[in-house]
C-alpha cells in the first residue's frame, strides 16, 4: 500500500484518469512532431502550484529531447 493510502499500489480510483490525461499528452506530442518518443536520457520533471490563480491546480512539465521513430 501507499503510505497514507487505503488503497492497494497499482489500484487507486483516479489512477485511471491521470493515465488517460497522460495519453492525451502523448496524443499531442505525436501531432506537433510526428511519430517517436521522448528519450529518458538528459530528462527532467517538474511539478509546481501556478504562482496565480486557482490554489488547487498543479503544474507538471515533462523535459526531453524527442527522438523520431526510424526505420532500420
Amino acid at each position: 500500500m501507499c503510505a497514507g493510502s487505503s488503497h492497494p499500489i497499482g489500484h487507486h480510483p483516479m489512477q485511471r484518469r491521470y493515465v488517460n490525461r497522460m495519453l492525451e499528452a502523448k496524443a499531442l506530442v505525436h501531432e506537433r512532431y510526428g511519430d517517436g518518443i521522448m528519450s529518458a536520457i538528459d530528462f527532467t520533471v517538474r511539478v509546481s502550484k501556478p504562482s496565480e490563480g486557482d490554489p488547487e491546480r498543479v503544474v507538471i512539465t515533462l523535459d526531453g529531447k524527442f527522438l523520431p521513430y526510424r526505420k532500420w
